[in-house]
């Protein structure tokens, strides 16, 4: 018996978001230091070459958002990431990069660095 084309598609549509949930749970990094993680701070975490070098190093070219969820720790990196909006698969590949290989100047309170969740939209233009 021949598979119909719903049967293909439904098939497809679970592969693919079992893919992305995988990618997800791959990226959850445990980091000792932070056991305690704050949503706000005195002094919020800041990129390090601003969104500019986040453009400059991107590498897939399309249109659209996508939304990484994750935690600065104490030396500036980012962990847990996590995609809270997806555009499609490679977007949301590309976007885990620039902000996995980001680096931050940590979150402080009081000249304490500490662990920071943050969400960072990366926002993808087709160039004319």
């Amino acid at each position: 018996m021949k598979p119909s084309f719903k049967t293909f598609i439904l098939v497809f549509v679970i592969l693919h978001f079992s893919a992305c949930n995988f990618q997800a749970q791959q990226t959850l990094q445990t980091d000792p230091s932070c056991k305690e993680v704050f949503n706000v701070v005195e002094e919020m975490p800041e990129l390090i070459g601003g969104m500019s070098g986040i453009r400059d190093r991107l590498r897939y070219h399309t249109e659209g958002r996508v939304i990484v969820q994750f935690v600065v720790n104490k030396n500036g990196t980012p962990i847990n990431l996590e995609i809270i909006e997806s555009l499609r698969f490679e977007a949301d590949q590309e976007a885990l990069r620039l902000v996995s290989t980001s680096k931050f100047d940590p979150g402080r309170m009081n000249r304490k660095e500490l662990c920071v969740r943050m969400s960072l939209p990366i926002l993808f233009k087709l160039q004319n």
